[in-house]
């Protein structure tokens, strides 16, 4: 009688060990959608930096994601990132001067907590004399676009 009830007590002790495991880390779906989700933050910030680096170099937004890449990264560097579900391409847009718009499709909102979505994402390339703002990644689930300026001067000559 003693052994069942210990065998049962253990059994309750792991069955909660394993549903608060799950509670905690969340579901192996949920944390596949997160790790998604912060591949595509990566991707945004890598290109991101590549547009920088560009307008920074042309005083002038590059027409698409590529131009970009090439230009920081020479001909051998990296295809544009693609989106690490879907393998499509994530959405660009010039909007005035230096402003653009980077978008991608999110599984999950985030929650705020990730350091990668903090101000530590500064520009790679800041701008003259301080004119960079730190980028936040935070973002809710779906398509999301990210407004952002490019440091330099807009029609400047070089």
């Amino acid at each position: 009688m003693k052994l069942k009830i210990l065998i049962a007590a253990i059994s309750l002790v792991i069955l909660a060990a394993v549903i608060g495991g799950l509670y905690v880390a969340g579901s192996p779906k949920t944390q596949r959608m997160t790790k998604l989700d912060d591949q595509r933050v990566q991707d945004l910030q890598t290109i991101s930096n590549a547009i920088d680096y560009y307008t920074t170099n042309n005083n002038v937004l590059p027409k698409d994601i590529a131009i970009a890449q090439i230009a920081q990264n020479g001909n051998l560097g990296p295809s544009q990132p693609l989106d690490p579900e879907t393998k499509k391409p994530y959405e660009y847009r010039a909007v005035t001067g230096l402003t653009y718009e980077l978008c991608a499709t999110f599984a999950l909102a985030s929650d705020g907590k990730n350091p990668m979505y903090g101000p530590y994402s500064a520009p790679m390339y800041p701008g003259p004399l301080g004119t960079s703002k730190p980028r936040y990644w935070n973002h809710g689930a779906g398509l999301i676009c990210f407004s952002l300026t490019a440091p330099g001067q807009p029609n400047a000559k070089k």
